[in-house]
């Protein structure tokens, strides 16, 4: 019970800075963003065991510069440009992917991970354009994406401690299970039939598609970093947020998902 009400005390501050950032806009969202990017980079430097602390300390620097460039280098994406970063994170997910499988040169897992955890903080600032381009509220896209990630790990957790009986990935991911699998899932999709209910944007087949995406991409990226973990010999990449773990582990699914989305809305808008 206290660690449920320590969760859900931690959970509720994180999605209280989160939700006033967006509110606040573009520029207050890249602080906190960046912020948890950073600390995720910091973690990847302690997980893999970086040769000294100022290599970490630079390997951070570089990715908030890296995302300061491309965030505020042009006022908005051409389609090439969201491509190629999709692209990149693409080849970089598959390298990561793979860390396990091969005994990887300690540079090429470092530039792995680094783009692997930068581009889908700035696809996630590039939602901001796709707002507006559908002349919706800025954060319109960014919120719901935040909405449907949160609402499927919510729901995930809670039907998995309440009903889970049949383990998904063992091996990787001890505690999921199937039925926090189906009761994550079904959450998400009422959601987004919700979403389409009130905002009126798009259709349901479109918001469905988006929630699938948000939801399954996620898990998929819950899974990827317990991979990591599992190689890295950790059962949390932090401590930053109590009753979650460290950034990584508040932000995985986020990072794998993000990138499907953003081509679902190129598809659709572009």
């Amino acid at each position: 019970m206290r660690e449920f009400l320590i969760r859900t005390a931690s959970a509720v501050v994180f999605a209280a800075v989160v939700l006033a950032a967006l509110f606040l806009g573009k520029d207050y969202a890249f602080v906190v963003f960046v912020f948890f990017m950073a600390a995720i980079l910091y973690e990847v430097g302690n997980i893999f065991h970086f040769k000294n602390k100022l290599s970490t300390v630079i390997y951070v620097l570089l990715g908030i510069l890296f995302c300061f460039a491309a965030t505020f280098g042009t006022k908005q994406f051409t389609v090439h440009q969201w491509g190629a970063l999709i692209i990149l994170f693409l080849i970089s997910a598959l390298s990561v992917l793979s860390i396990g499988k091969s005994n990887y040169p300690s540079f090429f897992v470092k530039i792995a991970l680094f783009f692997y955890v930068c581009v889908p903080f700035i696809l996630f600032l590039s939602l901001f354009n796709f707002s507006l381009i559908v002349q919706q509220n800025e954060f319109f896209f960014p919120l719901v994406f935040l909405i449907f990630i949160w609402i499927g790990d919510t729901f995930a957790y809670l039907s998995g401690r309440l009903f889970g009986k049949h383990k998904m990935v063992p091996k990787i991911s001890p505690a999921k299970t199937w039925e926090g699998f189906i009761g994550g899932f079904a959450a998400v999709l009422i959601a987004a039939a919700v979403v389409w209910y009130v905002a009126r944007v798009q259709n349901v087949v479109f918001w469905l598609v988006f929630a699938c995406i948000t939801y399954c991409f996620g898990v998929c990226g819950d899974l990827i970093e317990s991979k990591l973990k599992r190689k890295a010999n950790t059962k949390d990449s932090g401590k930053l947020i109590p009753g979650h773990g460290g950034a990584f582990d508040r932000f995985d699914s986020f990072i794998f998902a993000l990138p499907f989305v953003v081509l679902l809305l190129l598809y659709y808008y572009l």
